[in-house]
């Protein structure tokens, strides 16, 4: 049987050689594919999230150019106060909607009302105060700790102007990156591996590592793997969004789906050789026997 082995091992070898690089390769262009897939869902959540929060801000605006063009704070609170939010939708960190005057003074706040004596100074804190010749659309800063929320937003403003001021302020809000994760996830699974990356600095914004670590972290290449978790496609958003996004998946995840594909294949296969070497010791020994 020494002769029956022997083309049993080189068989066995030869075939996987071929059928195991095949299946590797497949399973990950599969990969590929799903991340492509899954780079385009994420893009769009988080278009449909930045534009509610720009429509939000340029009505606040644009009221507050209407009804108090010598921009009255009390006004302007009682316009913060009754702007509508969907609760399902709200992304927003708790302290909601900021009116900044164009001193760079947080005058006013949803929450906390008009702020007088402590009302803390945010521009240079906020790039967006630094582009006062870009008004009525939404300008993002780097990810920062929310005032007053003290939490982790992408904060992000509209300037104004008034008839009665060229540069009147800017009306800015939070967006609460664990709320707008939990958003990403309720509709693209806890599965998928992203990161969403600022293309000004690099550095990490939101994804599916822990935020607390790496907030803050630069990526100047590919992220390529980081605990476990592979990169593979990057999508770059709409010119007025700064950000890329990073998607791929768990290389546990894969080796794991990779031998639960071949299993079966390999059982199916040793049985077929064993049978056929099994045949043909059968019709050797028959022919020698006569």
């Amino acid at each position: 049987m020494n002769a029956y082995t022997k083309n049993f091992t080189i068989i066995f070898i030869a075939l996987t050689s071929i059928f195991f690089p095949i299946k590797y390769y497949t399973l990950l262009n599969k990969k590929h594919l799903e991340a492509s897939d899954s780079a385009k869902k994420i893009n769009i959540i988080l278009k449909e999230n930045f534009d509610q929060t720009e429509k939000t801000l340029m009505q606040i605006g644009e009221e507050i150019a209407e009804k108090t063009p010598d921009l009255d704070l009390q006004v302007i609170h009682n316009i913060l106060e009754k702007t509508p939010i969907n609760p399902v939708k709200n992304i927003y960190s708790w302290s909601l909607f900021d009116w900044v005057n164009s001193s760079g003074y947080q005058t006013v706040n949803t929450v906390l009302g008009i702020r007088k004596d402590d009302a803390p100074h945010i521009a240079e804190k906020r790039s967006y105060s630094h582009r006062s010749n870009e008004l009525w659309v939404m300008l993002f800063s780097e990810v920062a700790i929310g005032i007053p929320s003290a939490v982790y937003v992408i904060p992000v403003g509209v300037q104004i102007d008034t008839k009665k001021y060229p540069r009147a302020g800017t009306v800015a809000a939070g967006i609460n990156i664990k709320k707008l994760m939990n958003n990403v996830e309720a509709r693209i699974g806890e599965n998928t591996r992203f990161l969403v990356i600022d293309k000004r600095d690099d550095k990490f914004v939101l994804g599916s590592v822990d935020q607390e670590k790496y907030v803050g972290k630069i990526f100047y290449d590919a992220p390529g793997s980081i605990e476990n978790e592979n990169y593979i496609f990057e999508k770059e958003m709409d010119p007025k969004y700064p950000y890329i996004i990073w998607t791929g998946y768990d290389s546990k995840d894969f080796w794991r789906e990779f031998r639960r594909s071949n299993l079966i294949f390999i059982f199916l296969f040793l049985g077929i050789i064993v049978c056929g070497i099994y045949i043909k010791w059968i019709m050797e020994k028959r022919a020698s026997s006569n």
